[in-house]
């Protein structure tokens, strides 16, 4: 039960590497459609239907504003059920700043360059532990058969 349960972990984790990683596109066209002039809901969609093709279509329906819900509604939702629990606050602030009427632009450049950031962190972490995880496969996989080849003439 042990390897099902490691592939399951293995697979949410990649989810969660692609959604970050889909998030942080589209934060970054958000920004864009923002600095132009345009309002929130607009740029929501236009933004969504550029990349449509560029990240997870699970993302894409995440984030898919309903024709019966408004932009304030939706990112109540998504503050509190966005899959995953660290990048609920950037829901929760957009909405707060989106009601008060504040400029949005300056959170939504903190919410690209946050998720860069944890992106990098990622990255180094995943960069520190390869080492550890080369030396184990060379000593398990390729130390015996070294070894069998050596020590089985004499």
């Amino acid at each position: 039960m042990g390897g099902v349960e490691s592939f399951s972990i293995l697979l949410k984790e990649r989810e969660e590497r692609r959604l970050l990683s889909g998030l942080g596109a589209f934060a970054d066209g958000l920004l864009l459609y923002l600095q132009v002039g345009y309002d929130l809901h607009y740029s929501w969609g236009e933004c969504l239907r550029g990349l449509e093709t560029g990240i997870s279509p699970r993302l894409v329906e995440i984030l898919k504003l309903d024709s019966s819900q408004g932009l304030a509604e939706h990112l109540e939702k998504l503050a509190v059920t966005y899959p995953v629990v660290g990048q609920r606050v950037w829901f929760s602030v957009l909405l707060k700043l989106y009601q008060s009427g504040a400029s949005l632009g300056p959170a939504v450049q903190a919410m690209a360059r946050g998720i860069r950031l944890e992106q990098d962190r990622k990255i180094e972490a995943f960069c520190r532990e390869l080492p550890t995880r080369l030396n184990v496969a060379l000593i398990v996989f390729f130390l015996p058969p070294t070894l069998a080849l050596l020590f089985y003439p004499l």
